[in-house]
This record gives structure tokens, sequence and C-alpha cells, in this order.
């Protein structure tokens, strides 16, 4: 409705990652249409660019000015694990099919997330043997977390770079540095019962640049 009433005049399209997900859209939609007399504008007719609501399998060749795209992925209700198949993302191909869906827009695109990039974890398999779109569309969700602004990536510490190999040894996965923001984590530490998750954050007195001003 935010779209109806301040950029009506461009096209719209909402993009998903599944059938049944484009499914309970449109169903709250119909339901929306019903409720608020605004709403007639998702099923108004505009010369070819008319609304719509489609699912990463159906999705190829349309174009909109705006794209919303809805990501659904949630952990499991009974163990609070993401699933890590991701569909159709998970299979030989699927970075393609994420390429397609992610470039629909025209102007603009808005990201409607129910889980971040840290909730991805990377598949422990070689590069070469995982599937991409999986790791792309983690490195996706970061891009749109940060809305779109590249970071230089930051060297380890000489402190970071002497701590985390002793981390390893004792049979701990760590990552760093880590985050979008100012101020870094130099070394996270992955918790070995919740894929995805860290269980610890250092930060290292070492580390160059205006962070510690402030702390």
């Amino acid at each position: 409705l935010q779209h109806a009433r301040t950029s009506p005049h461009l096209s719209l399209g909402v993009c998903t990652f599944s059938a049944a997900q484009q499914k309970a859209i449109m169903e709250e939609l119909a339901a929306l249409r019903r409720q608020q007399p605004e709403a007639a504008f998702f099923a108004a007719q505009r010369d070819g660019d008319e609304f719509f609501v489609k699912n990463l399998e159906s999705v190829q060749g349309d174009e909109r000015d705006v794209i919303i795209i809805s990501v659904g992925y949630a952990a499991a209700v009974s163990d609070n694990v993401l699933p890590t198949a991701f569909g159709p993302l998970g299979l030989d191909g699927g970075e393609r099919r994420l390429n397609v869906l992610i470039s629909r827009a025209k102007h603009r695109m808005v990201v409607f997330s129910s889980i971040t990039d840290c909730d991805i974890d990377v598949d422990p398999r070689p590069e070469g043997t995982r599937p991409r779109g999986v790791l792309l569309l983690k490195q996706f969700l970061c891009y749109a977390r940060n809305r779109g602004m590249e970071r230089p990536e930051q060297a380890p510490s000489a402190l970071g770079r002497c701590i985390q190999p002793r981390l390893q040894a004792k049979g701990y996965t760590t990552d760093g540095p880590l985050g979008t923001a100012e101020c870094r984590v130099d070394l996270a530490v992955r918790c070995p019962t919740r894929p995805g998750h860290y269980c610890l954050g250092l930060l290292f007195d070492d580390t160059p640049g205006p962070q510690w001003l402030d702390a």
C-alpha cells in the first residue's frame, strides 16, 4: 500500500523463492483488496506492466520499475535449525535462477527477508563441489543489509593472527574480520551447536582505525 500511495506511476512486481510463498502473498492481497480501496492498484491494468507476484521459477523475462523480493526461509520450529537445501538454489544452476530473480528491477529493489546472511551457514564442502546458489544468496543478503554499499576488506590484526590458529587447533571454527559497520568484530567463533550462529566475538586493541576512540 505504501507503494500505491507514494509511487503509483511506477510499475511493481513481487518475486518469491517458492510457489508456496507466492500463493500465500496472493491470498493476503486478495483479502486486502476486499478491505482497502487503495489495494485496487494491484489489479489495475498498466499497458503490459501489470502488478504481478511470481516465484523463482516463473519470473524470467518479467521486469518492473520496482521489485519487492520476499525471502521466506526460516528455521524449523522443532529444532530451530535453518534448512540447508534452499530449494532450487541448492541445485546445479541455482546461481542462474538467483541472478534472474534479483535482476528484474528497472529502478529500485526492496528486500523483505525472514533471515539475514549471518543465518546461512557456508557449506563446508570444497569450492567447486558445493552449490553456488546458496553461497550467492548469502552474499546478496549481506549486500542488501548493507544497502548496496561495498566495504573494503580489513586485514586481520597481528593479535588475531596469533590467536586464531590456537582456537582452530582446539576444534573451534572462526571467521573474521566480520561485520559491515565501522567497528567490526576482529574474530568470531562459530557456535558448535547452532549452525550459522556465533557464540563469541573478540575485539583486539591492536586493530588500526578510529573505532576505539569511543569504545
